[in-house]
């Protein structure tokens, strides 16, 4: 499988498995020339084809495709540029993990084993307007030692 539809792949199990709904949430992969291809604005997960998917440059620069960039897309060219071993990136919206988010809790390391065995603690970002800088801005504390983070009220 080739990149894009590993990322249609992807996008569609997100929405299956109830990680996004509808147009919410975004997913991203780097490519080995450090280009980025992502999913575009307002796309529905679980009817996504090759056509909603985007290519642009590590700095946000649209190369290929016909529809819009996505406004989170900062986020994820923001985790590109800080980590270089990290080549995907998912931004989803599952049920429970949102309630954290909304409750502005942190998730408790103990909560279920299998989650602190694969991501270990899950940091609480402070509140972020959507689609500005500041959410970036957010995680930026978290993002060199963590590779899940939870976004406070997104």
């Amino acid at each position: 499988m080739g990149l894009k539809t590993d990322l249609i792949y992807y996008s569609k199990l997100c929405s299956k498995s109830g990680f996004v709904k509808a147009n919410d949430g975004n997913l991203s992969v780097r490519t080995k020339y450090n280009y980025i291809l992502s999913t575009a604005s307002r796309t529905n997960k679980q009817n996504i084809k090759l056509a909603d998917l985007l290519k642009c440059d590590i700095n946000g620069k649209k190369l290929s495709g016909n529809r819009e960039l996505s406004t989170e897309l900062k986020l994820h060219l923001f985790i590109y540029k800080k980590r270089n071993d990290i080549n995907a990136v998912i931004h989803s919206h599952p049920l429970y993990i949102t309630s954290y988010s909304a409750a502005r809790e942190k998730l408790s390391a103990n909560l279920l084993p299998e989650i602190y065995m694969m991501f270990g603690k899950i940091p609480l970002a402070k509140f972020a307007s959507p689609s500005t800088d500041e959410v970036p801005k957010s995680i930026e504390p978290f993002i060199k030692k963590y590779n899940a983070v939870i976004l406070a009220n997104h």
